[in-house]
Order: structure tokens, then sequence, then C-alpha cells
């Protein structure tokens, strides 16, 4: 059975134009549901309680494409400080735990391009301590013109986001990890734009990853082609 499902999942990707990972544990899609080229946009905040934000760099949104988590690019300069905002993201699978399956999950890293902390004496000065950021949509109707959320390939109808996650690092050491944002789980639009999800840093704080896990639902049509091609194979297994 093991071999009709991978078999199934090929044919399933060539219908759609696309490939897909080598199923593990029988899981369908446990294979690249956004387009390598793909790109969303971003926007980041520094506030805190009590007291206005400001942007957390200078300029517009900026478009970032998939597949730049290892080479971030520069957002621009932080507004309060002599350093650059980095932002990068990445669709990827984490097969840590085998029998489990693989969890689909994207990638966000924000850093700062020295190693310099986010937070500055300008923003202590001002007790802003807190950082706030935007996905592929934005709170500022100036910005609609630069939102584009994160897309995904015609064989996917929804994902059911079942987590998400901030980590926030000095260099490599975790300070913390908070699950954030959602009703879990929950229909996902590939944006993340929720104003009250603030999160506080540490004075040394200079790089955050943002995980998104997600389970892709397929589209009816591809559920269909699923089905006639199960039924095909156990029609010439009767013979």
């Amino acid at each position: 059975m093991r071999g009709i499902t991978a078999l199934n999942t090929c044919l399933i990707a060539a219908a759609a134009g696309t490939t897909l990972a080598d199923p593990q544990d029988g899981d369908l899609f446990d294979g690249i549901v956004t387009s390598p080229n793909e790109r969303a946009s971003f926007k980041a905040f520094i506030g805190g309680f009590g007291v206005t934000e400001v942007e957390a760099f200078e300029g517009d949104p900026v478009s970032v494409r998939n597949g730049s988590l290892d080479n971030p690019i520069v957002a621009g300069e932080r507004t309060t400080g002599s350093f650059d905002i980095l932002v990068g993201w990445e669709e990827f699978f984490d097969n840590a735990n085998p029998g489990e399956g693989v969890a689909s999950r994207i990638r966000f890293v924000i850093e700062t391009s020295d190693g310099s902390p986010f937070l500055t004496d300008a923003d202590a000065a001002a007790n802003r301590n807190v950082i706030r950021w935007e996905i592929g949509d934005h709170s500022d109707p100036d910005d609609d013109l630069f939102a584009d959320p994160i897309d995904f390939r015609p064989f996917v109808s929804d994902l059911t986001l079942l987590e998400a996650t901030a980590v926030l690092f000095t260099d490599d050491n975790t300070e913390n990890s908070i699950p954030f944002g959602f009703t879990l789980p929950s229909d996902w639009d590939g944006t993340d734009a929720v104003l009250s999800n603030t999160f506080t840093l540490g004075p040394t704080t200079n790089r955050i990853e943002i995980t998104y896990d997600y389970l892709p639902v397929p589209t009816p049509a591809s559920g269909l082609v699923l089905g006639s091609l199960v039924l095909g194979g156990m029609k010439r297994r009767r013979r």
C-alpha cells in the first residue's frame, strides 16, 4: 500500500505541474507547497506599553523571496540605530522524530546585520522593548500596495496551521520560545499581521526565528485524482 501511496503522490504532483518531496509515513503532502520563487512582504515595529511604536527599519514593507533563510536580505536600516535589519524565509521539513511523519513548515528569520541588539539606547529611553511584525498584510493603508501574502500551489485548497512559534536568541543562545497568535488549529492564509502579537525583547536579543507548522489540505480535484488512482490500483490487483 505504501507503494501505491508513493505512486499516487507522484501522479498528483505531475497533474498539478509541480514536484513533491518523497512522502514519508504515508503522508501525501510532505512536500513543497510554495513556489521556490514565491515572495512575501514584511515589516516590523518596535514599541512598548503605553508608548508609540516606531518602524523597526526605515522605508516600505520589503519583498522577501522564498529560499533566503540562509542569506537574508537587508530590510532597511534600524530607525534608531546605525545597523541594518535582515530578514529571510524558507519552506522546509523536519523529520527529527522518526515515525511521526514530517512537519511541513515555513520559517522566517529576523536579525541585526552586525550582531547588535534590536533595542538601542533610544528605545530604552523611550521605554520601547517589544517587537511586532507583519507578514503578507499590513495595518497601515499606505502599505496596502506592498501587501503580498505567502501563496500556495494550485493543488492546495487550504492550510491548517498547527502551531506558530517565535524563538528569541542572543547570537546562538536561546532566550525564550513562545507559541503565539492564532486559535489552533486554524485555516491559514499565508499572513501574520495580528496587532496583539507582540514579543518582549531582552537587552541583548539580536535574532528571532518565526516558525509556522501546517498541514496542507488538497483541492477536491486532487482528491478525485487520488481516489481514481486508488480504485484503479485495487481493480488491477483483483484481476
